[in-house]
């Protein structure tokens, strides 16, 4: 847990495209909230983007890219 903290307290964590196996973008996670929040199935906006359903769950549950706040 200390080398956790000490990586997030030195920005040395790789968030977001900074993670060489980021498939998204940060505008395309907003999109992918936006499009499920207007009514699009889980599903359909996976299909769109290429990637699975499960990763459209975590990104609404905020598991995956939470820190990414949405600039209304």
């Amino acid at each position: 847990k200390a080398n956790c903290a000490d990586r997030s307290k030195h920005g040395a964590t790789a968030l977001g495209v900074n993670n060489g196996r980021a498939k998204l973008a940060p505008l395309q996670v907003i999109e992918i909230r936006k499009l499920v929040s207007s009514g699009q199935t889980q599903i359909s906006v996976a299909r769109q983007f290429g990637i699975s359903k499960t990763q459209v769950w975590s990104i609404m549950q905020g598991l995956s890219w939470g820190y990414l706040k949405e600039c209304a």
